[in-house]
């Protein structure tokens, strides 16, 4: 039986000039946030980025979060380097994702790096019960194609607010992979 971890990118956040790190989700992100929620679990385990909207985005799911963890975020400003460098944007398909990925750098080692560490947070995971993982646009699609075959991913368009991947682990491998659209 397999072990589930649903990833999911953070709801919707306030607009304007200001926006960073510590951007905190709107209302309208509330609102999604809460209609997705309602959906979901139950959960063996809730993992956030340090990043506050994660945090913020499973509290208005409903859920009570267990974990932070840094790497779940891409805190390397080489990447977001080599990201502007190609002249993209994080809202891109898994296609495009998987060219960056290809190419040398701090994109393809961010990528590698998630698919560590969700078979990390896969172990703990009895079988047969999920774990979900909120994180970001860019980094769950940079993971996801460094963890599945294309033949699941090939044809997904970019992940908007609350939109996510449910992956299936056995035997300490991906196997299986869902798209999931808020």
């Amino acid at each position: 039986m397999a072990r589930t971890l649903e990833i999911r990118r953070h709801t919707f956040t306030k607009k304007g000039p200001a926006r960073g790190e510590g951007t905190t989700i709107s209302q309208e992100g509330v609102d999604l946030a809460r209609r997705v929620g309602a959906g979901l679990g139950p959960f063996h385990l809730v993992v956030v980025s340090d990043i506050p909207r994660t945090l913020e985005t499973a509290l208005a799911m409903g859920f009570a979060v267990d974990e932070t963890d840094a790497d779940l975020s891409a805190h390397d400003d080489a990447l977001h380097r080599q990201v502007a460098e190609l002249g993209a944007g994080k809202r891109l398909p898994f296609a495009t994702w998987a060219r960056l990925v290809s190419r040398p750098g701090p994109i393809g080692e961010h990528a590698r790096r998630q698919r560590q560490r969700w078979l990390a947070l896969a172990s703990p995971t009895p079988e047969g019960a999920s774990t979900l993982v909120i994180s970001h646009g860019g980094t769950i699609e940079a993971g996801i194609v460094a963890s599945l075959p294309s033949a699941l991913w090939v044809d997904w368009g970019p992940l908007l607010p609350c939109d996510g991947v449910r992956v299936e682990v056995e035997g300490g491998e991906f196997v299986r992979g869902t798209l999931l659209r808020a």
